[in-house]
């Protein structure tokens, strides 16, 4: 497993993730690689996923055209952020999207 956490980014408090997931995935199975690394590492929220797009610039790295969020929409869709319409939309969850880590700042 590729060592996404790296050299974490802070904003407000919570740490970052320098690297994206090694590959889209489904949103159980981002949940489950967040979740293999313990020590706190997770997928965002909404909320903070949305303040991860507006720092995207301060946080650098944010390349991938779409984003988990842990909040779901339902039982078969969560948020994402999609670069194609500059917002967060509702997917399904067996749909494929990038993910970047993040835990409360220790």
């Amino acid at each position: 497993m590729k060592n996404i956490i790296g050299n974490p980014k802070q904003l407000g408090n919570l740490d970052i993730a320098e690297h994206d997931g090694e590959n889209a995935m489904s949103w159980s199975d981002a949940k489950a690689t967040c979740d293999a690394f313990r020590e706190g590492w997770r997928l965002p929220t909404k909320q903070e996923l949305e303040d991860m797009i507006k720092h995207k610039r301060q946080l650098g790295g944010l390349s991938a055209t779409n984003y988990w969020s842990s909040s779901e929409y339902g039982n078969n869709y969560a948020w994402t952020y999609s670069a194609d319409f500059g917002t967060l939309v509702a997917k399904h969850k067996v749909g494929e999207a990038n993910f970047r880590m993040v835990r409360m700042s220790r």
